[in-house]
């Protein structure tokens, strides 16, 4: 009988460990990028302590500085039960769910934002794609292909795919939904993970930089008197075709990036039309070289 409880206890405690999401002492990088500059620096987010909030044991988790295309507090205050994750949400007062790990595919959750220069409520729709395994550091995580159906007044269903690990959360934010106004906003924004570590799972990188705190001053743009002001790239957003004015006789080549830097249209010569109806809809950004390879233009581009 003693043995069996012992067991039981264990079997609690095994519990409990594993829905204590975000223990104190938990940190996220990740790498940071500016709207037209190819500067690369990095943010942090650190669970920092326990505390209640609205009567419920919460997590406190802050940030070193603003990420302002995701319209979020300088911090955040989260708390997870039956491996559901809420955080709360200052525009409704409220708490709303963040990751659902128990999600099946074809099913997911719903998150609202606030338009802030409409004031409109929109609604994205977190719909689990598939479901697959993961192994960090020695322990079998699940992760869900996720797409953020973005329900907005302007982009109706703007589609922004991405992947969120167990115990970790989204691999380019944690708090990776945006509201209407964030789809044009120039300022800072994440490119995805770099390092997780938990004082109870270790530590992990992705790998997508040499350490955690790269980083990176651009200093390639070219100044030539036929330079990036002559590029007019339009319409913006796009639905089949983007078209670029200025070319002249220059001799260019493009990258298209999703927004975690992963290439989606590698190096092509750069024409005065540009075919993407292939593309999902989501936000990209569009890279320009000249003939010696100089990045002269960086442009966020939507595809609706």
């Amino acid at each position: 009988m003693k043995y069996f409880l012992s067991i039981l206890f264990v079997a609690n405690v095994i519990i409990c460990i594993g829905q204590d999401w975000a223990p104190v002492g938990t940190t996220w990088y990740y790498t940071e990028r500016y709207a037209f500059s190819g500067n690369e620096d990095y943010f942090l987010l650190k669970s920092e302590k326990d505390t209640v909030f609205n009567g419920l044991n919460c997590k406190y988790i802050s940030k070193n500085e603003l990420i302002f295309c995701s319209d979020r507090p300088l911090y955040e205050i989260v708390f997870s039960r039956n491996d559901t994750v809420f955080f709360f949400d200052s525009h409704f007062n409220e708490f709303q769910i963040l990751y659902d790990f128990n999600a099946q595919v074809n099913s997911g959750w719903i998150i609202k934002t606030v338009d802030n220069i409409n004031s409109n409520i929109d609604t994205i729709f977190v719909k689990v794609d598939s479901i697959s395994n993961v192994l960090i550091n020695g322990q079998v995580l699940k992760k869900f292909h996720v797409t953020y159906h973005c329900y907005f007044e302007q982009f109706y269903d703007m589609q922004l795919p991405s992947e969120i690990i167990e115990k970790i959360g989204d691999i380019n934010y944690l708090f990776n939904f945006y509201p209407q106004d964030a789809m044009t906003c120039d300022a800072n924004y994440s490119s995805g993970l770099r390092c997780y570590y938990d004082p109870i799972f270790g530590n992990y990188e992705t790998g997508i930089v040499d350490s955690c705190n790269y980083t990176h001053i651009w200093v390639g743009i070219n100044k030539s008197p036929e330079n990036d002001q002559n590029l007019i790239i339009y319409p913006n957003p796009a639905k089949s075709n983007i078209n670029i004015s200025g070319i002249n006789h220059l001799k260019l080549s493009y990258t298209i990036t999703n927004l975690m830097n992963e290439k989606i249209i590698n190096k092509r010569e750069l024409k005065e039309s540009i075919n993407i109806e292939n593309l999902q809809k989501g936000i990209y950004l569009f890279y320009i070289y000249d003939e010696q390879n100089i990045l002269i233009k960086i442009e966020k581009i939507i595809k609706i």
